[in-house]
């Protein structure tokens, strides 16, 4: 398998319960720095804060995702 793989902290979680809930059947895109990277399809409510990301990515995108994960990410108020 060479996609991604996200592990939701708890605000994750909580959104994507959310979203698996009221989106199935939807498309979810993977953006990075504006450009569209991946697709997923919402298939099942989920509460376990993971997400699958199909590939293939290179390795090169996959190293830029994990170094930037953590600066990209904002919690709303």
């Amino acid at each position: 398998w060479t996609g991604v793989r996200f592990f939701l902290d708890n605000h994750g979680r909580y959104v994507w319960t959310q979203i698996s809930g009221s989106e199935k059947g939807q498309l979810l895109a993977l953006l990075v720095d504006g450009e569209l990277v991946g697709l997923v399809r919402v298939t099942d409510y989920s509460d376990e804060g993971v997400i699958d990301f199909d590939g293939p990515f290179s390795t090169e995108l996959t190293m830029g995702l994990v170094d930037n994960v953590e600066r990209n990410y904002e919690k709303p108020n």
